[in-house]
This record gives C-alpha cells, structure tokens and sequence, in this order.
C-alpha cells in the first residue's frame, strides 16, 4: 500500500517536473499569444462597453461565440472520434456521426447568450476578478501541461490531449473560485450599508450608456445584483461558511465562461480546421501516433472536404443576431422617448417597492397602497380616454376655424405696415404678433374651449389632491413645504392649468420659423407659400397646445406611488 502511494506521488512529481521542462517550446508560445490576447479582449471589452455605441456590441459578441465554441467543439469532436470506432464505414450510423451541424448551432448560439451576459456583467467586476483573470492565462497551461502528462499514461494518444484540457480546466476554474471567495468573503462578512438605500439607488454602470438597450437591461441586472449582495450580507451574519459557499457559487458563474474559453487557444491550426471537416474514418485506429493523428489520417484518406454548412451557419446566425440586436436597440430607443416610463423601470419599481415593503416589515400597508395606486391609475387613465372624446375635437375645431382666417392676416403682413414691420426687429415683431390674434384668432369663439378645458383641469386636479390625501392617510404635509395637498393642487392647476393657445407667439425670443411665417422672408415669395407657412404656424401652435395639455396629465398622474411628480422631480411651477 504504501509503495503505491509512494509510486503516485513520484509521478505527478514528475509530471510537474516535465511541465515545467516544457514551458519553452513551441507550444507554449503559441498558447501565450492566443490566451494574452484573449484576456486583452476581455479586459478591454469590459472596460469600454459602458462608453460603446450599440453597433459595437455584434462584432464583440461574434468574436466571443467563435473562440466559445471552437474550444467546445473540440470536445464534441474527440467524443465522435471514439464513436466512430463502433460503426461500419458505410452505415448511416457513420455518415451521421461525422458530421456535428445541430452541436455547432447550438454552442454558437449559447456562446452569443453568454458573450451578451459577459457585456452586461463586466462593468460590475472588481480589480480581484480581472487579476486572476490574467492569472489564470499561465496557470491554465501549466495545470493543462501537468493532466497531458498524467492523461500520456491513461489513454491513447487521439484522446488524452482532451482530458488533459478537460482536467486542466475544471481544476483552474477551482483554484479561481477559491482565491475569489477567500479574499473577498471577509470583506462581505465585514460590509456595512443600508440594504434600504442599495436598492432604491442602485449601481448601473450603463444608466448613462449610447446603447439604449444595455441601459434598459442593465436596470433588471442591478436589481438582481443588489439583492444577491443583500443576501450575502445576511448569510454572511449568521455563518461564514455559508457566505463563503455563497462566494465561490458566485465566481464560479464569472470564471466559467470565461476559463473555458481558454480551451481555444491550446488548439492548433490543424486542429481547429479538423472541427469544420467531416470527420476522418476510423477503420485502422492503430495507424494513428502521438501528435501527428491528422497528418497521418490526410496522408492516408486523403484531404478531407470542409463542409459548407458550418460557414453559412456562421453567416446566418452573425447576420441574425446583428439584426436582432439592432431590432432591440430601436425598439427600445423608441420606447425611452416616447414613454416617460419603460418596461424595465416598471417592473424594477413595482419589485424594489415589494421587497422595500418586506424588508420594513410594511408588506400589509404597501398592499393597500397598491390597491389604491391601482385605484387611481385606472381613474386617470379613464379621465385622459374622456378628455379625448370631449375636450380634443374642440381644440381641433378652434384650429380649424382660425385657419379660415389666414388670407385676412395676409393682407395686412403683405400690405404697408406689414412691410414696415419687417425692419423694426422686436418691435415689429410685437405689431405682427398683435395682428395675426386680432385677425385670425379674434374672430373665432372659444369661449366653450376655455370651459371645457377649466372644467377638466378641475377634475384631474381634484382627482390628484383626493390621491394625495388617502395615499398619505389623510396627512396634509409635502416635500416642498407646501401647506397642504390642496395647496399644492391649487398651485398646480395655476401653473400648468392654464389654457395656451399661441404658445409659439409667445416665445422670447421668436423663433426663426415663426417670425419667417408672420413676416415672411422679405423676397418674392408666393402667395401659396406663405398661406403654407402661416398655416403650418397654426399647427404648430396646435401641437404645443396637446403638448402643454399632456405635461400637465403626466404631472397629475406620472408618479402613482406616494409621490407626486412635481414635487419629487421639482418642476413644479416651472
């Protein structure tokens, strides 16, 4: 017993001592090239993502998958290799067997998923990971040098070359995860903050990216971060190990993806050829010796044919994911400016209020603020359905109706002291202003407009100020120092209530476009084209009044959640 225990250990000393022996060859160059600037990529990818324009990320990910799923597929290749021993060379068993089109769509695939999360995660990463991460580019191949001797004596030569990768591998991948969690585990176990405050103000990396869908995804990544860092925290109070446990978990969903891309760069030329050629037929395995498999087998079947399928897979799926991409990143782009709130922030909200309510012990009380939240939004959004049934057709009508009256203007702006008014810069611009709302505005009734619009201000305002009271339980106090909810609605309903139909006129200083439509361009300019241009200041004006009409909406019910917009974001009264 104890001799082969003493026999062991002589091996694998030897084996280190052979490992070490072959540092310096040819090989090892090689593997340091590739894995070097492997990691480079890596580390420059994860520093840059965040400042990247969103047409970066294809590329980026392609170059990920690739180098993914050439190492994988080396795997899925020598497990073929040792089935082809069993089959006939004609059968159809051995036609399929040569052949990996669904294992190559598939890796490629699940490499593009993991090159996305890796963008998404890397910016979180602190200077620890990306140490050993470049730490991992020497060890890797010194582990892999120390299984490939060990694996010389266990299996034959066509194999032992993927155990030894397959051993190398998962023991860095160990190494790793255990430094990881050693250094950093006191530092949870010690860490002091407000879990509260974590979550209500997370950490995104990409709030401020060029990528409008990274930035969307990146809020649904932060809140799962934070509370994994939150249950850390609380496992790390009751038992150390448990929160060790926790850690190496964690490292191990980092470094897997990318230590297993390592396998890649152990890989020769000929070998990464071989896993886009049909696989050679293994009728006479003994022919076949130590580093030189392929070479023999082309020199005795031959040059073996590429198989096209794989490269139109590559095109497809690269020309697929660029386009899914870029559907995603205008989808979302669209959604960020036309929705004060998107979809990500929604759920973010409505989740980080349900677990702000559990952590507080307020789980009862928040339900009924749900209900009521609820309550109100339905009432809002039936109050804005109403109002674009009633109170839209007669804006309309109004801009309608002044629209009849554009020639009248335009005799006075083409006539004497419209001409005049054009040399007397801002004081001629006033004169214009006087007589276009005397002349296409005064002639028109809006009396019933001004009603209707006073009666629906009422209302949302009323509506907000009754939120207000019962989402608070009654109180009457606001962030701003106002002295009561009614007050504020009050003030509100002054500010953003009012009724403004020329708010284009208004502007100080005028626009170009506007003044060009009153005065025109002091050329010849046809009767047709400054009928156009007045009119298009009439819709223009149109437009800001909609504009106006749903800012003040947004206002009243934009922040359903014990908050009221103005006060928080502080445009009230602005």
């Amino acid at each position: 017993m104890f001799v082969t225990f003493d026999d062991r250990v002589d091996s694998a000393l030897h084996a280190i001592r052979s490992a070490f022996a072959g540092l310096h060859g040819k090989d090892a160059l090689q593997y340091l090239v590739k894995a070097v600037l492997l990691a480079a990529f890596l580390t420059l990818a994860g520093s840059c993502a965040t400042s990247l324009p969103w047409f970066a990320f294809p590329p980026m990910f392609l170059i990920y998958a690739l180098v993914a799923t050439m190492g994988a597929l080396y795997y899925v290749m020598i497990r073929r290799v040792h089935r082809q021993d069993m089959f006939s060379e004609g059968g159809e068993l051995s036609r399929y067997n040569r052949k990996w089109p669904i294992w190559f769509v598939a890796l490629f695939v699940l490499s593009l998923f993991s090159a996305f999360f890796f963008i998404l995660g890397a910016p979180r990463w602190d200077g620890l990971i990306w140490v050993l991460i470049w730490a991992a580019v020497p060890l890797y191949y010194l582990a892999y040098r120390i299984a490939n001797r060990i694996a010389k004596k266990e299996f034959r030569s066509q194999y032992c070359k993927a155990k030894a990768m397959k051993w190398s591998g998962g023991l860095v991948l160990f190494v790793l995860c255990l430094v990881y969690a050693v250094l950093s585990v006191q530092g949870s176990v010690d860490a002091q903050f407000d879990a509260l405050d974590l979550l209500r103000h997370p950490y995104m990396p990409f709030a401020d990216a060029p990528s409008a869908f990274l930035s969307e995804a990146d809020k649904l990544s932060a809140l799962m971060n934070n509370l994994t860092n939150y249950g850390l925290l609380q496992i790390a109070k009751t038992s150390f190990f448990a929160a060790f446990a926790v850690k190496f978990a964690l490292a191990l969903s980092v470094f897997l993806s990318v230590v297993s891309q390592f396998a890649f760069c152990l890989l020769s030329w000929q070998e990464m050829k071989s896993e886009f050629q049909l696989l050679p037929i293994r009728d006479d395995v003994d022919v076949f010796t130590e580093d030189e498999t392929w070479l023999h087998v082309e020199k005795r079947q031959g040059e073996r044919p590429y198989l096209l399928r794989y490269f139109v897979a590559i095109g497809l799926l690269s020309v697929a994911s660029f386009f899914a991409f870029w559907l995603l990143e205008d989808a979302t782009s669209k959604a960020r400016e036309t929705d004060e709130y998107t979809a990500a922030d929604a759920f973010v909200k409505e989740s980080t209020d349900d677990i702000v309510a559990v952590l507080e012990g307020a789980i009862e009380e928040h339900k009924e603020e749900r209900d009521i939240n609820e309550r109100y939004r339905q009432r809002f959004s039936e109050l804005i359905e109403e109002r674009k049934q009633t109170l839209d057709p007669l804006i309309n009508e109004y801009y309608d109706q002044c629209s009849l009256h554009v020639d009248s203007y335009l005799s006075w702006s083409e006539g004497v002291f419209g001409g005049i008014a054009g040399y007397l810069g801002g004081f001629g611009e006033g004169r214009a202003v006087e007589n276009f709302k005397a002349k296409v505005a005064g002639p028109v009734d809006k009396a019933e407009l001004e009603r209707a619009y006073a009666d629906y201000v009422d209302v949302m305002t009323q509506t907000m100020s009754e939120y207000w009271i019962e989402i608070n339980d009654g109180g009457s106090d606001s962030p701003m120092g106002v002295s009561s909810a009614g007050d504020y609605m009050k003030e509100l309903a002054r500010e953003k209530g009012r009724l403004e139909l020329w708010k284009p006129l208004d502007e100080s200083p005028m626009n170009e476009n506007t003044r060009k439509a009153l005065l025109g361009t002091g050329g010849d300019t046809s009767e047709e084209t400054r009928k156009a241009e007045v009119s298009a200041l009439i819709d223009l004006a149109r437009s800001d009044t909609f504009a106006l009409l749903e800012e003040f909406e947004r206002i009243c019910s934009g922040d359903i959640g014990g908050r009221i917009t103005g006060l928080s974001d502080g445009t009230a009264g602005k």
